[in-house]
């Protein structure tokens, strides 16, 4: 489990996606809301709740977007705590497996 101390305090946007029951959570709102960074660290919360075969995804509208952004701060945000495993890390398929 996650130390939580390692964890800046959550937003209130971690806690409505934590306590969600939808399949699907759609997080809109202004620049500077705090949503990438809420959704960043429930990601890596959920890595250590998940059941196997869970699949989480997050999405921009081009994978280039994606690529400079969330995916870059949620892998270096798992280096940061030191979770990160190089062979969880498919690189070709832009994805990151917890086993």
């Amino acid at each position: 489990m996650i130390q939580t101390k390692q964890f800046p305090p959550q937003t209130k946007v971690f806690w409505k996606n934590y306590y969600s029951k939808a399949q699907t959570i759609i997080n809109v709102g202004g620049a500077r809301s705090g949503k990438s960074f809420s959704v960043r660290h429930l990601f890596i919360k959920n890595l250590f709740q998940c059941k196997h075969g869970v699949k989480l995804c997050i999405a921009r509208k081009t994978m280039p977007a994606l690529r400079m952004t969330e995916y870059r701060y949620f892998i270096d945000k798992l280096k940061e705590l030191g979770l990160y495993r190089a062979a969880n890390h498919n690189k070709t398929e832009n994805t990151y497996s917890w086993n």
